[in-house]
C-alpha cells in the first residue's frame, strides 16, 4: 500500500469514529438517567385493580381512559367513532 492509502484510512477510520462519539452522546442526552424525572413528566405511584396512578394526579383505568383528577381526559373508544 502507498502512504496515501494508509493516509486515507486512517482518516476514514477517525471519521467514523466521531460520528459514533457525536451520536451516541446525543442519544443519551436524549433520555433522562434513570431515577431522574425531567420536567413534565410523570412517575408511576402505583398499580391497582388494573388502575395505574400517577404523581402529577393522572390515572389511567382498566379500559384504557384517562382521568385528571375525576375529570375524564381522553377516552380510547372515541377515537375510533365515525
Amino acid at each position: 500500500m502507498k502512504k496515501s492509502d494508509l493516509m486515507l484510512i486512517g482518516g476514514v477510520a477517525v471519521g467514523i469514529y466521531l460520528m459514533l462519539k457525536i451520536f451516541t452522546r446525543s442519544a443519551k442526552a436524549a433520555t433522562p438517567a434513570q431515577g431522574v424525572v425531567a420536567p413534565g413528566w410523570a412517575t408511576m405511584i402505583t398499580q391497582a385493580d388494573g388502575w395505574q396512578y400517577f404523581s402529577d394526579g393522572t390515572s389511567i383505568g382498566p379500559d384504557g381512559r384517562y382521568y385528571k383528577g375525576s375529570d375524564l381526559i381522553y377516552d380510547p373508544a372515541g377515537m375510533y367513532q365515525q
